[in-house]
């Protein structure tokens, strides 16, 4: 009433609550009348098991919570987050929540979490980011690190929720964390890579604190959260981290996600979806969701024997929890399933649950078992054929796929094995679209292997938005084979659009030995480069390339020189700004981290600092024969080149290469780099200076978490306790790199 208008046309848009975090035991003053109404019975009889006592027996009492934890459950999905989404919807702005947990231990959620996730105008979920060369993390036990990089990952069972409930967002509060100002963007990436492969496409920072002009630079922070704001030093470079993190969300935003297995979790509550894993009995290159029995009771159907879901989500199995108990309900529609052709792998239930009825509801679900599973007893006997579908036990998951003649969507052979690499994918009318991950810090090359045929494979690159058609590919029956490689935890997309008549290079040989298709550890000898907006292979070792074509047509290449790297490693002036309390221009014999500097200003400096040197470039150089690469080495954290005056990108993350192709010459060349590190060191700095004499403010004290170090006191050397400043600046080595090039035709 007071904007004068309905909310539903203001600018908010929807209404959202944190996760749900609680202790001890609830109670509310209508649970009795409610409970009764809900579970048919009083369970007034059953209190004493809140203090821990037995009633009757082990096996009543369990029936008995199962009872109690699900109309809690209800209760809360119903009375908390249906209501809300109701109510805000009905005002014309929606309603998120935090309602996947994490449970156990971390909090104490006492719901089925998948089921609330889907009773909000769309879900959010949670990740952590924890510095892993921080000096706590590193003396963390296996236990702890996990806590913070698993537990604490909360991302799968939301995606599942969202495909499962006709939702088109998966967000999720990103980069929770206690340590502050310690990161670059490119520290970032590789947990937003590992989110986006469990099904993560909306980024919600935590945190973006509000920094009015008093609270200063820095300014206030809350004690939790990777701070992402308008006063990080880097900021002014950032464009590309979130061009990257919006190209990628975008792109999962499209059509339907792709997973051949649905995995029921039970209908225990509470009840959580674990973090994305690798999973032995099923093997690599296969994807899955996360169900609960609302969407098995309600909404999911059989169509030409797979599991389906009216929105177009398609599954070849359902998988049920290894437990010897089903309720009928959940049993009934299963039969119905199978009944009509759906498979279904798991362990024959001997009883149901709850305490209502229950010998009748046991007998009940032994009658329909015995229908279903037959004589399969999951040891000699692992399926039972029952009318069109199937019931399989004792089988493995990667087996019955097999069998299915399901082969891996993705799967890969190189020069590392095939599950250091991640991946999700996800299919619209017309394109499969794929994300592809590199968890690893080295590089990896070799051959990939999609379940895709007669399609056109285009590489799409999000770092830098680049799109080319891929020219080199074989395609057999059921797969396309692509010779690809991966920059350490560098990521991009395959894209499969539609059937294209155009030639492309399906063998190539060299020094007469055939390096594709599958001879995939030498395939690092060449590459079609995924950062050019022209189809090109790169060549990065000398020899005779024979190229064949799918036209039956071959091209002979003599790849015979191929220029050394140019070092560029001495003689840098670099300016240190004094209005950030620099020292101004200094010369750096070679290239350091300007923590190590014995100058306090440039020791503690943070800030944007300029490198600059000329460098020589031969004037016989054959310039259209080469993709020419700025090599940085290592930065820290963000750097902006310009070759010869001209704007040339920002590299924010590893292996921070830069084509500078475009902007390089014969003879002279002058090279400026602008370098951006975070607050860290100059809040260390200011630290020890008189408050009128510094140039940052905040309500921070302490680094790297806000309970840890006293800033005045890092860098600390006494004995127990060790923790340095930042790396900051242009660590190199700094190379001119580069690679012979082949325009397709």
């Amino acid at each position: 009433e007071k904007l004068g208008k309905p909310i539903g046309e203001s600018g908010l848009k929807y209404f959202y609550t944190d996760s749900y975090e609680v202790q001890g035991l609830l109670w509310t003053e209508k649970l009795l009348e409610i409970f009764e109404k809900e579970a048919g019975y009083s369970m007034t009889s059953f209190l004493p098991v809140f203090d821990g006592f037995i009633v009757e027996n082990k096996e009543i009492t369990n029936r008995f919570l199962y009872d109690y934890r699900k109309v809690w459950s209800d209760l809360i999905i119903n009375s908390h987050y249906k209501k809300a989404t109701e109510i805000c919807e009905s005002h014309g702005i929606g309603f998120v929540a935090e309602a996947a947990g994490p449970g156990m231990p971390i909090h104490d959620c006492p719901f089925e979490s998948i089921k609330s996730s889907g009773s909000l105008s769309f879900p959010r979920g949670e990740f952590w980011h924890v510095p892993k060369k921080n000096p706590y993390f590193a003396a963390m036990d296996t236990k702890q690190k996990n806590h913070f990089l698993n537990e604490l990952q909360v991302i799968k069972g939301v995606s599942s929720a969202s495909h499962l409930y006709d939702q088109k967002y998966v967000e999720a509060e990103a980069f929770t964390g206690i340590h502050l100002w310690v990161e670059g963007p490119g520290d970032l990436k590789a947990d937003a890579d590992r989110a986006f492969c469990e099904g993560l496409n909306r980024v919600i920072f935590h945190t973006w604190p509000h920094t009015p002009k008093i609270a200063g630079k820095p300014g206030w922070a809350y004690t939790f959260g990777t701070l992402m704001h308008e006063t990080r030093i880097w900021w002014p470079m950032a464009k590309p981290w979130i061009d990257y993190l919006g190209r990628t969300s975008f792109m999962l935003q499209q059509g339907n996600f792709i997973g051949d297995l649905l995995f029921y979790y039970g209908d225990s509550v509470p009840n959580f979806a674990p973090p994305k894993k690798f999973n032995k009995d099923l093997g690599y290159g296969y994807d899955y969701d996360v169900t609960n029995t609302d969407i098995i009771l309600n909404k999911l159907h059989t169509q030409n024997g797979d599991l389906t879901l009216q929105n177009g989500q398609r599954y070849k199995v359902l998988v049920l929890p290894d437990k010897p108990y089903l309720t009928y309900d959940v049993l009934k529609k299963l039969s119905e399933l199978v009944a009509g052709g759906a498979t279904v792998i798991g362990r024959k239930p001997v009883r149901s649950h709850g305490l209502k009825n229950w010998q009748e509801h046991d007998k009940k679900v032994i009658e329909l078992a015995d229908q279903l599973w037959g004589d399969c007893n999951g040891t000699t006997v692992t399926e039972h054929q029952y009318k069109k579908g199937k019931i399989i036990w004792g089988k493995s998951l990667k087996q019955v796929l097999q069998e299915m003649n399901t082969i891996p969507d993705f799967d890969f052979k190189g020069n590392v094995e095939n599950k250091k690499l991640d991946f999700i994918h996800r299919k619209t009318d017309g394109e499969d679209i794929y994300f592809i991950r590199n968890t690893t810090g080295k590089k990896i090359y070799g051959e990939a292997y999609f379940r895709v045929k007669d399609k056109q494979p285009e590489f799409w690159n999000p770092v830098s938005g680049k799109m080319n058609e891929v020219q080199i590919y074989s395609i057999d029956k059921d797969k396309t084979t692509i010779p690809i490689s991966l920059q350490p935890e560098e990521s991009f997309f395959v894209v499969f659009t539609s059937i294209s008549n155009i030639k492309h290079i399906n063998k190539v040989i060299k020094d007469d030995q055939q390096i594709f298709p599958q001879m995939a550890e030498r395939q690092s000898d060449f590459m079609q480069d995924k950062n050019s907006d022209q189809s090109q292979i790169l060549f990065s070792t000398e020899g005779k390339y024979m190229i064949y074509n799918s036209k039956n047509k071959v091209k002979t290449l003599k790849i015979d020189f191929i220029p050394s790297a140019i070092s560029l490693e001495e003689e840098w002036k670099v300016d240190f700004p004094k209005d950030k309390k620099g020292i101004g221009e200094i010369e750096f014999e070679n290239l350091y981290s300007w923590h190590k500097s014995d100058i306090f200003d440039v020791k503690f400096f943070s800030g944007i600092a300029t490198y600059k040197k000329d460098f020589y470039l031969s004037e016989k150089m054959d310039m259209k024969s080469f993709k020419i690469v700025l090599d940085l080495g290592v930065v820290r954290d963000v750097a902006h080149v310009y070759v010869n005056d001209q704007d040339a990108g920002i590299s924010w993350v590893k292996p921070n290469k830069i084509n500078i192709s475009k902007y390089i010459q014969k003879g002279q060349n002058t090279l400026k780099i602008e370098v951006a590190n975070t607050w860290h060191n100059r809040l260390c700095g200011d630290a020890r200076l008189p408050v009128k004499e510094r140039i940052t403010k905040t309500n921070v004290t302490r680094l790297p978490t806000p309970w840890t170090f006293p800033m005045k006191d890092i860098p600390l050397h006494n004995g127990k306790e060790q923790y340095e400043l930042q790396e900051s600046g242009l660590l190199g080595p700094v190379f001119i790199k580069f690679e012979r090039k082949y325009l397709i035709e």
